[in-house]
């Protein structure tokens, strides 16, 4: 059986994270990542603050 050749399209924290698990489950599979722009530059980058805010300092006051 050929080893089958998987796209997957978009290369936020999404798209990284399924290509990583079909290449986990499937390792004989070609697995390709594309994207408009160069990987990890899109919105999961610029809504990281979002998911991933910044510590407060100490006795700070926000």
């Amino acid at each position: 059986m050929k080893a089958p050749s998987i796209a997957v399209v978009g290369a936020g924290v999404v798209g990284c994270a399924v290509a990583r698990e079909l290449r986990a489950r499937v390792p004989e599979a070609a697995v390709s990542l594309i994207d408009q722009d160069v990987l990890a530059t899109g919105a999961s980058r610029r809504s990281a603050g979002l998911h991933f805010p910044r510590a407060r300092r100490r006795g700070s006051v926000r």
